[in-house]
């Protein structure tokens, strides 16, 4: 699909008056894992959380590649789908595991005609996939917590003695899911520096800031993600307003 730049031309004249017509939208925009350009220092950071079984925890400016590290990991690990824990302000540690729709729970036990299944109310989120992946199938998994930073203090010291532990528990039920350490998930976490985290929880993951790519790192990118959709003139000049609008806002 040949992307139209003339679109609008802001002189009123419709696009029907010159014989033209509006496109179907098409991301152009590839996250596709295979084209994720990781640089050596990132690299040798990821092997060594691999290897020291630590969480990898990873700052940078927004556009650096954070979140679409993990995804890249997976890819060449043989190991995605990505479980993805998207943190909020409110997030509390357990949710990480599990969720637990109690209003939903009250509403169908006001119908005494409907069997209550506990279980049916309970949601396992990224970490509790992880652990019940290598409890029943015996496999490793890849962890994404995006934006650990948004969380409440405590959460991050929290869930990183649960994944030591490889173990939680279903209050609500009772249940207490205990996996072998052998099958420890690969844990990407991801930071903008909104707030500091604790120290104690820092010294406890591999650290890595990526930092901003050079001109030519970075043309290297948007030439690879774009799907060489835009002329090489249109990606020179997209690069350069990209560090123009960066160093202003230095």
């Amino acid at each position: 699909m040949e992307i139209k730049f003339d679109l609008y031309q802001g002189n009123g004249q419709t696009i029907a008056q010159r014989n033209q017509k509006l496109p179907d939208y098409e991301p152009f925009i590839d996250d596709d894992p295979t084209n994720y350009i990781a640089d050596a220092p990132l690299q040798k950071a990821v092997n060594v959380a691999i290897a020291l079984g630590m969480p990898l925890l990873v700052t940078g400016e927004p556009g650096t590649g954070k979140t679409q590290l993990a995804a890249a990991i997976a890819y060449e690990l043989g190991l995605l789908p990505v479980l993805e824990f998207h943190t909020k302000t409110t997030s509390v540690a357990t949710e990480l595991f599990y969720t637990y729709d109690a209003l939903s729970r009250f509403h169908d036990s006001q119908d005494k005609s409907k069997n209550i299944n506990i279980e049916d109310y309970i949601e396992y989120q990224a970490l509790g996939k992880a652990i019940l992946s290598a409890i029943e199938q015996h496999k490793r998994s890849v962890v994404l917590i995006d934006e650990i930073d948004k969380a409440p203090r405590d959460f991050s010291n929290d869930i990183l003695n649960e994944i030591e532990k490889m173990i939680f528990e279903v209050k609500e039920t009772g249940n207490i899911f205990e996996a072998d350490k052998r099958f420890r998930p690969i844990v990407v976490l991801t930071s903008n520096s909104e707030k500091n985290l604790p120290d104690a929880f820092l010294r406890r993951c591999m650290f890595y800031h990526i930092p901003f790519p050079s001109d030519k790192e970075l043309k290297a990118i948007v030439e690879k993600r774009i799907r060489q959709k835009f002329p090489t003139d249109f990606v020179d000049g997209a690069v350069k307003h990209l560090f123009k609008i960066r160093k202003e806002n230095l």
